[in-house]
């Protein structure tokens, strides 16, 4: 099939980098242009799309989204996230790399362009973290990463709401991996569902020079609340080989984990990718290197990075391959 419509930024220019990072809740898309230039170099902008009453066409942004605070090399728009009327927006190079993710919350009136954030969301022990690298937000709830937190281990930082509504704030609890090493990639991609947080770290175990086959840690509410922890689970592969890149990007949702492997060997192809689903026991979730499904695409090459990206909504599977068709790219969708 051939798209619908094409989603275009009105002051789009060169460099900007729009669809570097895209979200949809019902008939709401955001999209992340982490190099647009608005006020300083490379601040960044994210550009929210409300589906015409007459149905998706070719349009340009309903509202465009901004920082008041941003400044030069920010990357705002590095990563977005939409939930019900709440959008998280990832900015890795604010103040000076430490990284921020931003709250907006959707007017009464439907969305309009601004700069007044609600909420600036930072971390309280890593100045040069990069938080924001992805972006995960649900009910009331917004989950951040930063790969580089603490000089690269990396860690995953749950913020809740307030119960006099969102403000500016540190962590309620910083998410780690037990086993976690300083290559592992821990927290580039994250994912959340109800009171459970799904983070890739691609390169585990890695021995400092190549990378390893990769893994995906979950991450349960405890029944107490949110407070800095481990993982509850660890997901890996029993078919993975280094530098398979499980955990390139992972997806959630109440019943099942996906987690895409983006440099996974497919027969004789190197790098044409796969993706694991998971389902969750019904004792919960439980480490283990056993998957239920193993997804590829029959028409895929070498080197076409399936698993590149990976979406989750109830019997649906969304399949990114980027670099497919001589990076033409190519996303797959999959019915149960």
């Amino acid at each position: 099939m051939v798209q619908t419509a094409k989603l275009t930024a009105s002051d789009g220019k060169l460099g900007d980098g729009l669809g570097d990072s895209v979200s949809i809740y019902g008939n709401t898309i955001v999209v992340g242009a982490p190099g647009h230039h608005t006020r300083n170099r490379l601040q960044g902008a994210a550009y929210v799309f409300v589906k015409p009453s007459t149905g998706w066409q070719d349009i340009t942004e309903t509202a465009k989204l901004t920082a008041s605070d941003e400044g030069e090399a920010d990357s705002f728009g590095q990563s977005v996230a939409i939930h019900g009327n709440t959008i998280a927006i990832g900015s890795t190079g604010n103040d000076n790399f430490q990284g921020a993710a931003y709250v907006y919350l959707k007017p009464a009136a439907g969305w309009k362009t601004t700069s007044q954030f609600r909420a600036k969301l930072t971390d309280s022990d890593d100045p040069v973290g990069q938080l924001g690298i992805a972006v995960a937000v649900t009910d009331n709830t917004v989950v951040a990463g930063a790969y580089n937190d603490n000089g690269a281990p990396g860690a995953a930082y749950v913020f809740e709401k307030p119960t006099s509504g969102w403000t500016s704030t540190t962590q309620t609890a910083k998410l780690t991996a037990s086993d976690g090493t300083s290559a592992d990639l821990f927290a580039l991609n994250l994912a959340i569902s109800g009171n459970t947080v799904l983070v890739g770290a691609r390169n585990d175990p890695s021995n400092g020079i190549s990378a390893g086959p990769g893994a995906a840690y979950l991450f349960v509410e405890p029944a107490t609340g949110w407070t800095d922890t481990t993982e509850t689970a660890k997901l890996t592969a029993s078919d993975a080989v280094a530098g398979s890149g499980f955990g390139f990007s992972v997806a959630l949702d109440a019943n099942a984990a996906v987690v895409g492997a983006a440099f996974a060997t497919v027969g004789e192809n190197q790098g044409q990718g796969a993706t694991y689903v998971f389902m969750k026991p019904l004792a919960g979730w439980q480490t283990t290197s056993r998957f239920n499904f193993e997804v590829t695409a029959h028409s895929s090459a070498a080197n076409s990075y399936f698993g590149a990206a990976t979406s989750i909504g109830g019997d649906t599977i969304a399949i990114g391959s980027y670099a497919a068709n001589a990076f033409e790219g190519s996303a797959y969708v999959f019915g149960r």
